[in-house]
């Protein structure tokens, strides 16, 4: 009802306190369900457990377990995400899907051994685990003799194979198929994105139309003095696939700063300050309430009352927003070689409904060129508050990039951000092995293999030509 409207409003805007207070014990399961999820948020994971228990049973219940466990996760309760997924899994110790959710865990913790173990164990439950076949291949590097990888090809030969599960399976087939420089790659990629595009259309034209209001919602938030909290925090932010994730571990090397990730909270609490200054009614309190809610929730996932930093991929789209929120914000954007980033976006597979374009080649060109349309719009707009990197430039002198990057973001020098393969962070993002490797060239130019599969984004990228209207 009504109540539970309100209480899943509060949740979504990062108002997760309101919501357990409105919903008190909850009589109906949906209530439980909505309370156990706004609990997860809030980092108290057996209130959250105990509730979700009360929402559900058997499937349904395990379900809303790993979102619980997601939850909590997110709001920096590592332990308790995982004793969420334990809990779980001690009354079905061989379901599927909790297999998989504890191995990507261990991924992000660095523990790819126990990753293995579990991510093995899930596939002999359930041989179309499509995702487990996914994540084993990404946490490796891939060998011809290896037996998962002859069970994957056996089990994508089964025209009977659910259309979701193959198309995942697609994508493990085709990493594999790139570790072993193995013909039939780009056959993999092509069916495993045609498939997802077909699952998650893409529309250009309203991402246009957003990329637009957001630069031209500019003209009205040049005229409010921010009155948000100055309290320290750096966006590392640009395309997937950009290079942001290695950035952020330089970072994070310094003893000064905490490393956020993906942060799942700006656009959450930016959205009804920005309703209200798209209704000509918002002004300075708007942003500053929506940059106070940010910050307790990204100090609470992060731990720190200091400088952190956030990894969210939007943040390139909105930083007049985000300054007007955060006025001691500091922006670090990054600048790949799009061929690179497209080859590496083609590569992979996004959560469901995210980064839509990167399923065709020349819809992510077209995308691609909008992106560089906003960011030239900001850095010229902010250019003090704005600090662009080329990705490109850290393998060939990383220590003069690190340096002014370092003094960017106002922190005092430290040798520690030149290894930030020596950092022990859990990297919860598809760079969770690469971050753990030494700054190199290897991902420089690795678009020229496949430059004839490529076409179609290269094409885009020359012929499309962005009018933002500003």
């Amino acid at each position: 009802g009504a109540r539970l409207s309100l209480a899943r409003a509060y949740r979504l805007s990062l108002r997760a306190e309101d919501a357990v207070a409105l919903l008190g014990a909850g009589a109906a399961a949906p209530e439980h369900e909505e309370r156990a999820l706004a609990l997860a948020d809030l980092g108290r994971g057996p209130e959250a457990r105990a509730a979700a228990m009360a929402a559900a049973s058997g499937t349904a219940l395990r379900h809303l377990m790993r979102r619980v466990a997601d939850g909590l996760q997110g709001a920096g309760a590592i332990a308790q995400a995982e004793a969420t997924i334990e809990a779980a899994l001690a009354t079905t110790p061989s379901e599927p899907g909790l297999l998989t959710h504890r191995g990507q865990f261990r991924q992000s913790a660095g523990d790819l051994t126990g990753a293995e173990t579990d991510l093995n164990a899930a596939i002999a439950a359930d041989p179309d685990c499509a995702e487990a076949y996914r994540a084993y291949a990404n946490g490796r590097k891939m060998d011809a003799d290896d037996p998962i990888l002859a069970q994957l090809h056996r089990r994508l030969a089964r025209p009977a194979l659910a259309r979701d599960a193959r198309r995942v399976m697609h994508f493990a087939a085709a990493k594999a198929a790139m570790d072993l420089r193995a013909p039939d790659a780009f056959a993999h990629l092509h069916t495993a994105n045609r498939l997802t595009a077909e699952a998650f259309p893409y529309n250009f034209d309203a991402d246009l139309t957003e990329a637009r209001r957001l630069v031209a919602d500019w003209k009205d938030l040049a005229r409010i003095t921010p009155e948000g909290p100055v309290d320290p925090a750096s966006f590392v932010t640009g395309l997937p696939r950009s290079g942001t994730t290695l950035v952020e571990t330089i970072l994070s090397a310094h003893p000064h700063v905490t490393a956020g990730g993906e942060l799942p909270f700006l656009s959450r609490a930016m959205g009804p300050a920005l309703e209200r200054l798209r209704d000509g009614q918002g002004g300075a309190a708007d942003f500053a309430q929506a940059g106070a809610r940010y910050l307790g929730a990204a100090r609470r996932r992060t731990g720190s009352t200091g400088l952190f930093t956030d990894k969210a991929i939007s943040t390139f789209s909105r930083v007049g927003h985000v300054i007007t929120a955060l006025p001691g914000a500091r922006i670090v954007i990054l600048r790949r070689d799009p061929r690179d980033v497209g080859l590496s976006l083609y590569r992979n597979l996004f959560a469901e409904g995210m980064h839509r374009y990167a399923y065709d080649l020349a819809a992510m060109g077209r995308y691609i060129r909008l992106h560089d349309a906003m960011v030239a719009f900001w850095a010229k707009t902010l250019p003090d508050r704005v600090h662009v990197i080329d990705y490109e430039a850290l393998p060939a002198a990383p220590e003069p990039e690190i340096r002014a990057l370092v003094a960017f973001c106002g922190l005092p020098w430290d040798d520690a951000c030149l290894a930030p393969e020596q950092s022990d962070r859990r990297v919860e993002t598809l760079s969770f092995a690469q971050v753990r490797a030494p700054i190199g060239r290897q991902a420089v130019a690795g678009w020229r293999r496949f430059e004839d599969e490529l076409a179609p984004l290269i094409r885009a990228l020359d012929d499309t030509k962005i009018d933002l209207g500003v």
